[in-house]
């Protein structure tokens, strides 16, 4: 059950990564939504902005701590509040890359938070100078799976991606990390409850970041009862896009 809510989810987020581009990877709509029916607002934190764009999603954190979190889709607004611990551990896993999502109660709670860093939602599109494939490397004998986001994010088929999200629910928080091949093998693996330290390895995952992770179990998706044993995110000039600049 978990596995297929899991991948669905991730659909939701990359709807429009498959339509065929050249040079695109798998990537997700730079917009934000509201569904004031089901409750829900998502949308991804480098969502463009500039005029006539008005639209935004957000979290804040202040002392106490509480988090707040809004958005905006044009005529539609939604906020939530919440103190629970979880929530704020999700709330620090954000960042400039992020994609982002919340649910809330009707009154006013924010019920579950979650917050997606990785290839998908790279912000801006990162400078592309050669075209590169299989960007994302999944070794199933060794139970893992690496790879640049802007390696991925800019690779010659529309499949591949890599990244990890952050969840919480008010009662627990989770965390998984995911990649998809360009053959389109999927694998992923769950974070042991409360493992703060890898929270704040994803924390760190950012547009030109290589991601790698380890796993015990049965990472595909029709199981999915894997442990991430391991999670390595490296930022670094060596893994930031080739950009020629004028003398």
């Amino acid at each position: 059950m978990f596995a297929s809510r899991f991948w669905f989810a991730l659909a939701v987020i990359a709807s429009v990564a498959s339509g065929g581009l050249a040079h695109a990877g798998a990537r997700a709509v730079p917009t934000v939504s509201i569904s004031e029916a089901a409750r829900t607002a998502s949308g991804m934190l480098g969502t463009p902005h500039g005029p006539g764009n008005r639209n935004y999603i957000r979290c804040s954190l202040a002392s106490g701590p509480t988090v707040d979190c809004e958005a905006r889709a044009g005529t539609l607004r939604a906020t939530c509040l919440t103190s629970d611990p979880e929530s704020v551990a999700v709330v620090t896993a954000l960042n400039d890359d992020s994609h982002l999502s919340f649910r809330w109660a009707t009154n006013g709670t924010c019920t579950s938070i979650t917050a997606y860093s990785g290839s998908l939602t790279t912000q801006p599109p990162m400078p592309q100078t050669v075209s590169r494939s299989n960007a994302v490397t999944i070794d199933l004998a060794r139970s893992s799976a690496r790879g640049i986001a802007s390696d991925t994010f800019n690779s010659t088929d529309d499949v591949e991606f890599i990244g990890c999200s952050v969840s919480a629910n008010g009662t627990s928080v989770t965390a998984q990390c995911f990649a998809t091949s360009s053959t389109g093998e999927r694998v992923s693996c769950n974070v042991a409850a409360r493992d703060t330290e890898s929270l704040q390895i994803i924390r760190a995952m950012h547009a030109t970041s290589s991601v790698e992770f380890a796993w015990e179990g049965d990472a595909l998706p029709r199981v999915n009862d894997a442990v991430c044993t391991f999670i390595r995110v490296l930022t670094s000039a060596e893994h930031s896009p080739l950009v020629r600049h004028p003398l």
